[in-house]
């Protein structure tokens, strides 16, 4: 392409040519062309020549900004992919040179270190077994005291419900006294002579059964029933010559607050189901 102007023709191509295109530049310096003062009648051309020149060189520009951007870019991943290259054969060498040394370190003294460690595991289990005996042998303790302390306590509890118990049984139910004596009777049979005492609401009761004891063999003495307004409803007295049976409620209770108390003290829960 070329343009005629006062003084001269000037081609575009020649105004490429002496000015190259250098990367990684900002602007592109724009060559000067001498011209002469043009004349009215080639004003037109010279403003259009101008604006020409002006899209090739902002054209040129562009170009040269976009190939310097595709050549950064590419210098760019070419380092990062030589870095990622020389940070993998780093770690594996990283890796072969740990690995040669825990190699050399298991065959030159883990035996020695696995041996030290488990006599120093055995060391410390043997300290915390004699720890957690002698946690075992105080709470053993502890428990032997405790329970040594609530003996008095649960026996006084247990013969407080038998009280209970057993007054409500008599509230409830008459005392079946004839056969309270025919038991006590039994601990007598060799005896002379016989005396019994009751309650006064028991006598009557007790002088009815007076047949049966003989039709049983209890024995060939005769009985002598007494009424005994100092007992308790329920309660029994036998003498019989020098032998002499206790059945009031009160002594039996005491009898089973003695064996309750035994109870207590050997903790024999074979006594319990013997019982």
């Amino acid at each position: 392409m070329s343009s005629r102007v006062a003084g001269g023709t000037i081609s575009l191509s020649n105004v490429v040519k002496r000015e190259q295109v250098i990367p990684h530049i900002d602007c592109v310096a724009i060559p000067e062309v001498a011209v002469s003062s043009p004349s009215i009648e080639g004003t037109e051309v010279q403003q259009q020549e101008s604006a020409l020149v002006e899209d090739a060189v902002g054209r040129l520009r562009q170009m040269a900004i976009e190939q310097a951007e595709r050549e950064r870019t590419i210098i760019l991943q070419r380092a990062v992919a030589e870095a990622q290259e020389v940070v993998a054969r780093a770690r594996e060498e990283a890796d072969s040179i740990a690995e040669q040394v825990r190699r050399l370190a298991y065959d030159e003294g883990m035996q020695q270190g696995l041996a030290a460690a488990a006599r120093e595991f055995a060391s410390w289990k043997q300290t915390e077994y004699d720890k957690l005996d002698a946690l075992a042998s105080d709470m053993q303790a502890d428990w032997n005291r405790r329970i040594m302390a609530q003996k008095t306590a649960l026996s006084q509890f247990a013969i407080a419900v038998a009280r209970t118990l057993l007054g409500r049984e008599l509230a409830l139910a008459s005392v079946a006294i004839d056969q309270l004596i025919e038991d006590m009777l039994q601990q007598v049979i060799q005896a002379a002579s016989v005396c019994v005492r009751v309650h006064p609401d028991d006598y009557q009761a007790a002088c009815d059964t007076k047949p049966t004891w003989s039709l049983r063999g209890m024995g060939q003495w005769a009985v002598q029933v007494i009424p005994d307004p100092s007992m308790n409803p329920g309660d029994c007295e036998i003498w019989a010559d020098s032998v002499h049976i206790d059945g009031r409620m009160q002594v039996r209770l005491a009898e089973l607050t003695d064996w309750l108390t035994r109870l207590a003290e050997e903790g024999d829960a074979g006594d319990v189901e013997s019982a």
